[in-house]
């Protein structure tokens, strides 16, 4: 329960929760509040496939509809749940079938949008691509990306919404985020921003050694929304540049990194970041009694 409590104040006050919401649009804040559900169920139905969790997850889905608006959220969603499928295939009696019928779930709550946009994906993807609009725009926006991929801003979940400008109380343009900036220029700060980033990966580690539940999963959530938020800064710049040159519709899909993998991020950070604190705590009792 002192797990669940820190995982849930840490989804609830990071940075990136703060961004989303500072400058809200419906589809990132319902992503943020279906996600935790949604990978919550999805691993209950599948490891008790029973009617009751089945409808629980199809309800959750069906609500879960205006998070994809963008569809590339959708995207997002399954990607996360890779790791989830994998002990499906690998030897548990009917995990194929399971499976199956998950994907068909999917399909039956979201098929109404998805297959006309996967029909729109497979014949006219090169309208996107090369929209005017997106032609110039998404450079920039990468570059954006590229600035906010360091690894001061990636720990903090900092995005380039820092740097935006809009009219002021005084008719004037100033920093959107000014107050913020200068709360997060602060030293002190900026450390309990490094700290609790540590005691993340202190939880990562524990976690992996400990061989706590779903520890693989989370794992694979976690570095991979890191690669996508460091994008194309060291150590990921080659790998990044290469998907981005040689899958051009991947390339117009990720954008805005930010936007697609900061929630994923947060709710691994999350969860990493409660079992950090947990094994914190019992080391300081630990310590005291002896």
């Amino acid at each position: 329960r002192l797990a669940a409590f820190f995982a849930g104040l840490f989804y609830l006050l990071n940075l990136g929760t703060l961004q989303t919401f500072y400058i809200p649009f419906e589809t990132f804040t319902w992503f943020y509040a279906v996600l935790p559900w949604l990978l919550y169920l999805t691993i209950i139905y599948l490891n008790h496939p029973t009617r009751k969790n089945f409808i629980f997850l199809t309800l959750t889905l069906l609500f879960s509809a205006p998070a994809f608006y963008v569809q590339t959220l959708f995207l997002v969603f399954l990607i996360t749940l890779i790791p989830f499928f994998l002990p499906l295939l690998r030897g548990r009696p009917r995990g194929g079938l399971l499976l199956i019928s998950y994907l068909l779930l999917l399909l039956a709550t979201q098929g109404y949008w998805l297959l006309p946009n996967l029909y729109f994906t497979l014949t006219s993807s090169s309208t996107t691509t090369n929209a005017l609009q997106n032609q110039i725009s998404t450079p920039e926006i990468i570059l954006r990306n590229q600035e906010y991929g360091r690894f001061q801003d990636v720990v903090l979940l900092k995005r380039f919404n820092f740097d935006y400008t809009d009219l002021g109380p005084s008719d004037k343009f100033e920093i959107m985020m000014g107050p913020w900036n200068n709360h997060l220029n602060h030293p002190a700060i900026q450390t309990i921003g490094y700290l609790f980033f540590t005691l993340t990966l202190i939880g990562l580690f524990y976690s992996l050694k400990r061989k706590l539940p779903y520890t693989l999963p989370l794992t694979f959530i976690f570095l991979l929304s890191l690669f996508f938020l460091i994008n194309l800064n060291s150590p990921t710049q080659s790998i990044f540049q290469f998907l981005q040159n040689h899958f051009p519709l991947l390339r117009q899909f990720f954008r805005s990194v930010f936007t697609k993998w900061s929630l994923p991020a947060a709710l691994s950070y999350s969860l990493f970041f409660s079992v950090g604190v947990v094994f914190l705590l019992d080391l300081f009792s630990f310590l005291h009694s002896h």
